[in-house]
């Protein structure tokens, strides 16, 4: 029987030399790959741009020990994502009155999301989070969701 081979030398010297240590120090993470961003905001929140990140990054961890932090809770296209991603956890500060996914009954949907075990921990921060969103509509450089719902409930508080 032959011995194993020795694992490749990415220092290219003797392994007992001073500049190459015996076991090489692990490589400095990965800048991620810059996400390839939709024209449409309504497509690419943060949590999408995310989630594409991390899947870029290591697509092999271990997701159910994740937890997602969101300024917002997350609406109902990110909250499926989240959900099939399998994050096993979400924290976010502002509740989203016209989008919110978090509140859906995962009961009464098809196995593919029903059996998903997710969990939520609301209003962290809620506060602070109120007035950058009060500072946004409040600024009329700003014209996203202008007039909506989310905007006169916020400015309303």
């Amino acid at each position: 029987m032959s011995p194993e081979p020795s694992p490749p030398n990415p220092c290219h010297v003797p392994r007992m030399s001073p500049a190459c240590p015996p076991n090489p120090p692990p490589e400095p993470p990965r800048t991620p790959e810059p996400v390839n961003l939709s024209p449409e905001p309504q497509v690419d929140h943060a949590e999408m741009v995310a989630l594409r990140r991390l899947d870029a990054m290591n697509p092999d961890i271990d997701r159910s020990r994740i937890t997602l932090f969101c300024t917002m809770e997350p609406c109902l296209m990110c909250y499926g994502a989240i959900l099939l991603s399998g994050i096993g956890t979400i924290v976010y500060a502002y509740e989203d009155v016209m989008g919110g996914g978090t509140a859906c009954d995962l009961s009464a949907l098809p196995p593919l999301y029903s059996d998903r075990r997710i969990d939520i921990v609301p209003h962290v921060l809620r506060r602070e989070s109120l007035e950058l969103f009060k500072a946004f509509f409040e600024n009329s450089e700003n014209s996203y969701w202008q007039g909506s719902l989310l905007e006169r409930y916020t400015l309303e508080q």
